[in-house]
């Protein structure tokens, strides 16, 4: 099952996601990473150069830089970034608010 925004409400809501009809939801990009720049500043650009300066493996790299919308966030990863960055998750995740008619259904 992916993870969208009204399976997370219905989890936090104590409803399975089931009874909200999450599993048939479309994907909302929620989270999504800010490398960019962290990358320029550092003078990275590609997959390999990422892996080697943050100590992750090429494919977790590559994901990174390929897929924006942060689907599932590995925290070990998330410290990686942060150590080789020297920066605070905030620093490379954005939050992106769900407009507000869209909740309201």
């Amino acid at each position: 099952m992916r993870v969208t925004r009204r399976t997370t409400a219905a989890l936090y809501a104590g409803v399975t996601p089931l009874a909200t009809g999450a599993l048939n939801a479309t994907v909302v990009d929620v989270i999504r990473w800010r490398l960019d720049r962290h990358l320029k500043a550092e003078g990275i650009e590609n997959a390999n150069q990422l892996a080697r300066f943050a100590r992750l493996t090429s494919p977790v790299a590559y994901r990174l830089l390929e897929d924006r919308a942060a689907e599932r966030i590995d925290t070990t990863v998330l410290d990686a970034l942060c150590l080789a960055f020297s920066c605070q998750p905030g620093d490379i995740l954005e939050h992106i608010p769900e407009k507000a008619d869209k909740r309201r259904r």
